[in-house]
């Protein structure tokens, strides 16, 4: 006899929950065996053909798919790993799982691949395993024809109009640069949709910012209709710039939205700019960074923003102000007009009003503008004035 070990991820569910006393028999097939190592890789649970739909697993997560990026393959203790979609890990937009996890699984199906091979799709959601006609053989698709020549017969569409599109494949996120670093596309959705009147589909991808809150928090399987509006259109690259995100004119005050630092204002030095997904960008003010003194934030960061003001500038354009602070949404008299002010008035004649003031005398100044902070030479660098706050004072009895 030879003695080996049979690790806990293949052990059946059933024996892990009602466990047998040593001298008891249980069944076991082999999986491998090395002959170098003098190893045996055995398993008690079944095979892929011996797999039923709809059986609870117990699996580790392996890795990222390498092909498709389509998903992460799971080791189930059988044969081949199974195969879960970033569609099946959980309701909300999927994350890349950390490699090494334990989780329970629900086998989806059974699908035979073009090279004969039988592949298992696991899930971790819950609920009925019905999916949308022609799902498995989405997921199955190793390329998409983005660029096509028929994006031209977007040109024109305004960016107030709706247009249907299909949902094909979702790319997950992830939480740091070394998860981001093993996914092989960035985070969103690849759709398909055609131009009114016209001939033929185009396949593109809508990225993870410009995707509504609501629909990352109960995604939709492929082949399921969502509606998206068109930001621009590259005939040259042949790409269509598209987002289910509302337009400027159709944003709310209060509305939550997710957005991206773009980069620090480069005229007002007021605060920085945020890709909200919209046909503009929106301006966070350093004022509205948090409760404390404002720091230059990380350019690509994604956070969640407030909707603070619909603001119509002296060109006529309408800008967006966003919030990262809580509570009321109500600013003092004249607020955002001091932040659209481009210039302060500094060096006035009238400082010499001050001279002879006591430094041990508190005069009353309104703060009007803050100057953000910087942790580090680079984002010193960004900045266009090192950090403080501009204040209107008047010298007792002045002018």
């Amino acid at each position: 006899p030879v003695e080996e070990i049979v690790p806990f991820l293949r052990l059946s569910m059933e024996f892990k929950a009602n466990i047998s006393y040593p001298g008891s028999m249980i069944p076991l097939r082999v999986l491998s065996v090395n002959t170098t190592s003098r190893r045996v890789r055995l398993t008690m649970l079944p095979s892929f053909a011996e797999m039923e739909i709809g059986q609870k697993l117990q699996g580790l997560v392996a890795n990222v798919a390498s092909k498709s990026a389509a998903g992460m393959m799971v080791d189930v203790g059988a044969e081949r790993n199974a195969f879960l979609p970033w569609e099946e890990c959980g309701p909300r937009f999927p994350r890349i799982l950390p490699v090494g996890r334990s989780l329970s699984f629900t086998i989806l199906s059974k699908y035979k691949l073009p090279n004969g091979n039988t592949t298992i799709y696991v899930t971790l959601r819950r609920g009925e395993l019905a999916r949308p006609k022609g799902y498995f053989e989405t997921l199955n698709k190793p390329n998409f024809n983005v660029g096509k020549e028929s994006v031209s017969e977007f040109v024109g569409i305004s960016g107030e109009t709706w247009l249907d599109a299909e949902v094909l494949r979702f790319y997950a996120s992830g939480k740091d640069k070394k998860e981001r670093s093993e996914l092989k596309r960035p985070p969103g959705i690849m759709v398909r949709l055609t131009a009114p009147g016209g001939s033929a589909p185009v396949e593109e991808i809508v990225p993870f910012l410009r995707l509504s809150m609501e629909f990352k928090a109960n995604i939709s399987y492929p082949g399921s209709m969502i509606p998206l509006r068109v930001l621009s259109v590259n005939t040259t690259s042949r790409r269509v710039r598209l987002t289910m995100l509302p337009s400027f004119a159709e944003m709310e005050i209060g509305q939550k939205l997710q957005g991206l630092v773009a980069n620090v204002a480069s005229k007002s030095a007021a605060g920085m700019m945020v890709d909200v997904g919209a046909e503009r960008n929106a301006f966070l003010p350093w004022e509205e960074c948090g409760p404390r003194f404002p720091r230059i934030l990380p350019v690509g960061r994604s956070l969640s923003f407030t909707i603070l003001s619909k603001y119509k500038l002296p060109n006529g354009n309408t800008t967006i102000y966003v919030t990262l602070r809580r509570g009321e949404l109500a600013r003092p008299k004249g607020y955002f007009e001091t932040l659209n002010k481009p210039n302060f008035n500094v060096g006035k004649e009238s400082v010499s009003e001050f001279v002879g003031i006591s430094g041990e005398t508190w005069l009353d100044a309104e703060v009007l503008r803050f100057y953000a902070s910087g942790k580090d030479k680079k984002e010193r660098s960004e900045l266009k004035r090192p950090p403080g706050i501009m204040v209107r004072l008047t010298a007792p009895g002045g002018s």
